[in-house]
């Protein structure tokens, strides 16, 4: 029996890249690729390993590319039934011969235009990028920044995400031309991007365009803002509640308190079936939510403030 191979994480997100693209072209799926390789060979990432491969898919073929990527072995990670700010954006797949991941994105957080037109945007100024021997479909490298700092900015208080959002501003500011800046003011615009990426078109010196006053628009962009500003457990409960119907509220109120049994085990697995440890996770947690709560709050309600203040000017 010939020895197997163990690849190593790196390779297989390099192989994942060009297994996607022959999987999606056999499936009529249009996909593009971004983060990882992808801006580290459109210089807008310093250079290190990825654990998974990032593909945005056409949102009406997502479902195709998923069912196809299974004939492969690709399996749906579960997604646990919490509280969050925004909608899931993505599905990501595992395989057990693989040491890496797929994320399979239908929109992307922070890019408020609609999802089908978005997409379609980004694919006409699609460019190829060489992945693992092979050109694989990308958003462009203007369009890959601005997908690359709304990632960043969701997650702010990453030191990762702070450090390669200063190595991006860095990177741009010193790359960008005129028609560039011109390029990039308009694709903001186009996208959606002119309010919930404003602090990344003025640090690389772009003045943001004006962006749109519809009421999806303000919601979308009221949830961005929430989520960047705060994503800790009592936080996205605190948004999960107010956000319900009332009739809804004393039920999420309750799974918020008491975590009932199926959230217990999808939130935290590693407390097990014993029912003093469960006893003793509930109350752990109860305490922590305790002190969480009156900053959670403070944060919740400044933030609100400044987005009404932002569109009153």
């Amino acid at each position: 029996m010939p020895d197997r191979t163990t690849l190593s994480t790196e390779v297989a997100v390099e192989l994942a890249h060009a297994l996607v693209a022959d999987v999606a072209a056999r499936s009529e799926c249009r996909v593009l690729f971004i983060k990882g390789p992808v801006a580290v060979e459109q210089r807008l990432r310093p250079e290190r390993s990825s654990t998974d491969a990032d593909v945005w898919v056409d949102p009406r073929r997502q479902t195709t590319l998923i069912d196809a990527l299974a004939r492969h072995g690709w399996r749906r990670r579960p997604l646990p039934d919490g509280p969050r700010i925004l909608e899931s954006h993505s599905v990501t797949l595992l395989h057990h011969n693989w040491p890496c991941d797929i994320d399979v994105h239908r929109y992307f957080p922070g890019l408020l235009a609609g999802d089908s037109e978005l997409f379609d945007l980004l694919w006409d100024r699609r460019q190829d990028v060489v992945i693992a021997g092979r050109p694989v479909p990308a958003c462009d490298r203007l369009a890959s920044s601005l997908v690359l700092a709304a990632h960043q900015l969701r997650d702010f208080t990453s030191v990762r995400n702070r450090s390669e959002y200063e190595w991006l501003v860095d990177e741009l500011r010193g790359t960008l031309s005129d028609r560039d800046r011109t390029e990039l003011r308009q694709l903001a615009r186009d996208t959606g991007t002119t309010d919930s990426l404003r602090r990344f078109l003025l640090d690389i010196e772009i003045a943001p365009p004006q962006g749109p006053t519809t009421g999806e628009y303000e919601r979308q962009l009221r949830e961005w803002r929430m989520r960047a500003s705060s994503n800790t457990p009592t936080s996205r409960w605190l948004f999960t509640i107010r956000r319900a119907r009332w009739v809804e509220r004393p039920r999420v109120m309750w799974r918020a308190l008491f975590l009932p049994g199926d959230l217990l085990d999808q939130l935290h697995p590693e407390v097990g079936d014993n029912a003093v440890d469960r006893a003793r996770a509930r109350i752990t947690r109860l305490g922590r939510g305790a002190r969480a709560l009156a900053p959670s709050l403070a944060t919740a309600i400044r933030t609100r403030r400044d987005h009404e203040v932002t569109r009153e000017h």
